[in-house]
Order: structure tokens, then C-alpha cells, then sequence
């Protein structure tokens, strides 16, 4: 398979075809720089184009390789665009987002029944700035059985004149991010490249939100969770590795919906946030096993019970307090609160991976426990609004027949003598 003509290749194939006006097949209309205007449409052989590694898209994907490829130097995708090797790795991450795409966004399939109409928007030296995914698509289509694929040897593309790096990445905002944000890019994708907008141009939340087209407090609280996914990443040893977390969005949408509710001004903030954030990150990492169902409630239930959770991992797990003064012995010679050390001996056993395994047995035997008190709470609730809306119905019933002229009627027998069944049964029940 072929990644892309060398650059002297592509720059004189492209001032070619702009050069030549019988090269032009078409147009399209592109606002870019702030500027709309309709671009000359060319033919490009499948073998010229090469992706930019400076993707959106893929930036995630990639520090997740750097990370599981100690090997590689850090700059490996930014240091030579034209670097062949980080180019065949674009490439293979491409085609994992181009496999993994459900059916009815399968390009795959899609291009094995359709022609490649809506063209390939590239840089002026060749760098694929919109299709990246298509043009992966069609190569691993082609050049798997170039007879059959043979209409694919050239592909429409439209090309940009000289710009910045900035200007490029904003037009990748307008086309790529703002239209498909939902589906096609990943979150720690799209909060990957929210982050790079800012190092690399200085974008304020404000002005980063209107390109994106979103809220800035959304913007905001999109990298307030790529900073939540990255510290449990980080707790586990899997830094970067941002396909362990894509599945987790929700529950670390709870995390921080949780977290922001509790009140700074508690003395014990600063200790319950991190606690409470710790043991999130243990219940994610034993979703499988902790089976209370859905993570992201089990994250609201963690915030809701923490308080029978802490006793519980107090009695369960060895805090060697021996080493730590009595609060009297404090108290007297410092005059201060010791609830600040226990708080630090409770968050270093939380925080002790070598606890995960007792601790999530703490969760999981906590919550469910909780649940199951709250649904018996539940039920007793309804049965009382039961209760005094039978009350409320009789004491109706008996103001009705007390009414009429004629007391009594038809059938009214057997609803009474079903009702003294019930009333029978329920004072058994009580033991009334």
C-alpha cells in the first residue's frame, strides 16, 4: 500500500493541475479564513495524498500508542509530518475508527456500493485536512483487490491555498467536530483537541466554545472529565491509554455532577473529593465484578452512602492508627482537631491500589444494602399513599350511598366482602 507521494511529488502534481485549467471537474463551496468561495475540484491519484497527523480525530489514538510504545520518542506524530513510519501507524488508527463504525457509518461498506462524490479537502502540500477516514477506507479497499476497485485509482479533491497550522485546525472544527461531535469523534478525542486548541493558540473558554459551537461551561466541563479519565488512568498505570475509559463516559459525567455538588465551604472538602473521586475510580476498574448494575449509578450511590462507606472500610482495613497520637494527646498540645489525620490515614488505605479488592467489596455490599433499604422504604411509602387513597375513596363510597334515596345497590356486596378480605389480610400482615 502506498501512504503518500514524497512532498517534491506532491508539490509539483499539484501546482500542475492548478496551473492547468482543462484539470478542473468541478466545484466546491468552502468558507475558509473567515473567506466563502467556491474551489476548483481536481482528480488526485489515490497514491498522493497523506494524512495529517495533526488530526482531532485521532489525537487520543495516538498518545494512547505513544503510551503503549515506550519505545517511540514522544514526539513521534508532530516532529516530521512526513515521517513515513508515523504516517503507516495514522493509518492503522484510521482504520480501527473505520471498523469499529457501526453499520449504517461503515465506510467500509459504504464504498464497496457507492462512488467517492463528496471530495477530499487538502492542504497546499498534499496533507489531507477533511476525509482522512474516507481515504483510508478507499486505499484498504483498493489496493486489497485494485481490479474490482479500479474506479478508486483517482479521487475528487479540492486544494487549499497557504495557511497556518491554526487556520487548518479551525476549518477541521467547522467541517469534521461541529457536525458529527456526537457520533464519530470520541470524547477523549474531542477533549484532547478542545485542550491542544488552547496550549497551541491560546484560545480562551469563550472563544474555544463559540468555534466549537457549544456552551463554554460544557466546553469547561468536558476537559474537567478528560482531567477525571487521565487521573484514573494514571492511578492504574495506563496513562494515555484512553480506549480503557471510552466506554466509562457516563460515569465519569456522574464524578463530576457529584463532586461539583459538594459544598467547599465543608471543612472536609478538599479530603471528601478526593476520597470520593478515589473510590469512583475503584468501582470503574471493577465494574465487571462489583455487579450493581449501571456504573454511573453506582457512582451516585458511592456520593450517597460515603459516609457508611468510610465505617465501613474503617472496620474492614487495618489504617494503622497506632502510630498516630490520641485526639487527646493533640489536642493538648496542639489545641487542633485530629479529624484531618484520620482523614489522611482513611484516604491513603483509599487510595492504596493493594485495597482495590476489599474495598470493592465495600462498595458493592454497601450499595446494594442501601438499595435494598431504600426500595423496602419505598415500598412501605406507597403502601401508606395506598392506604389513605382507599380511605380517602370508602369515606367518598359512604358519603355517595348515604345520598341516595334507595341504599342499596346492585352488586355492591361483593366489593364489601372483598375489601374485609383485604382489611383481614392486611391486619395480619401488621399483626394488628
Amino acid at each position: 500500500m502506498e501512504y503518500g507521494a514524497s512532498y517534491p511529488k506532491r508539490i509539483e502534481f499539484l501546482s500542475r493541475l492548478i496551473d492547468s485549467k482543462s484539470s478542473k471537474i468541478g466545484e466546491h463551496f468552502l468558507v475558509f479564513q473567515n473567506t466563502p468561495k467556491y474551489y476548483s475540484i481536481y482528480n488526485v491519484p489515490i497514491y498522493l495524498p497523506k494524512y495529517r497527523l495533526a488530526n482531532g480525530r485521532t489525537k487520543a489514538d495516538q498518545l494512547q500508542h505513544l503510551a503503549l510504545n515506550p519505545e517511540l520518542p514522544s514526539d513521534f506524530f508532530m516532529n516530521d509530518k512526513e515521517n513515513i513510519e508515523a504516517i503507516k501507524v495514522q493509518h492503522e488508527l484510521l482504520k480501527k475508527k473505520v471498523e469499529k463504525a457501526p453499520n449504517d457509518r461503515n465506510l467500509l461498506k459504504f464504498f464497496k456500493e457507492n462512488s467517492f462524490d463528496e471530495p477530499l479537502i487538502l492542504d497546499a502540500k498534499g496533507f489531507v485536512i477533511n476525509g482522512n477516514r474516507r481515504l483510508c477506507a478507499i486505499r484498504e479497499l483498493y489496493y486489497s483487490d485494485p481490479t474490482s476497485f479500479s474506479h478508486f485509482t483517482h479521487l475528487k479533491a479540492i486544494i487549499l491555498p497557504e495557511c497556518t497550522e491554526e487556520d487548518l485546525d479551525v476549518l477541521e472544527a467547522q467541517l469534521q467536530i461541529i457536525p458529527d461531535i456526537k457520533e464519530d469523534y470520541s470524547w477523549t478525542n474531542t477533549a484532547c483537541k478542545y485542550r491542544d486548541m488552547q496550549v497551541n493558540y491560546g484560545y480562551s473558554d469563550k472563544a474555544l466554545a463559540d468555534l466549537y459551537q457549544v456552551k463554554e461551561t460544557e466546553m469547561r466541563a468536558m476537559l474537567s472529565k478528560l482531567n477525571l479519565g487521565e487521573r484514573y488512568l494514571d492511578k492504574y498505570n495506563l496513562s494515555h491509554e484512553y480506549s480503557k475509559i471510552e466506554d466509562d463516559k457516563f460515569a465519569f459525567d456522574q464524578i463530576f455532577t457529584s463532586s461539583g455538588k459538594l459544598k467547599q465551604t465543608e471543612p472536609n472538602y478538599s479530603f471528601l473529593k478526593e476520597a470520593l473521586e478515589n473510590l469512583s475510580f475503584i468501582a470503574i476498574n471493577n465494574k465487571d465484578s462489583l455487579d450493581v448494575g449501571r456504573i454511573y449509578a453506582a457512582v451516585a450511590d458511592i456520593y450517597s452512602y460515603h459516609e457508611k462507606i468510610f465505617d465501613e472500610i474503617s472496620n474492614e482495613i487495618n489504617l494503622d492508627n497506632e502510630m498516630i497520637p490520641t485526639e487527646d494527646s493533640l489536642d493538648d498540645l496542639f489545641g487542633f482537631d485530629t479529624s484531618s489525620v484520620d482523614n489522611t490515614v482513611l484516604l491513603n488505605a483509599i487510595k492504596n491500589s493493594e485495597n482495590d479488592t476489599t474495598i470493592a467489596e465495600i462498595l458493592k455490599n454497601v450499595i446494594n444494602e442501601e438499595r435494598a433499604a431504600n426500595h423496602s422504604n419505598n415500598l412501605k411509602n406507597a403502601f401508606l399513599k395506598h392506604l389513605q387513597r382507599a380511605q380517602k375513596e370508602l369515606e367518598e363510597a359512604c358519603s355517595c350511598i348515604k345520598n341516595t334515596t334507595n341504599s342499596t345497590t346492585t352488586n355492591s356486596d361483593q366489593y364489601i366482602n372483598q375489601i374485609d378480605e383485604y382489611i383481614l389480610e392486611l391486619k395480619e400482615l401488621l399483626s394488628l
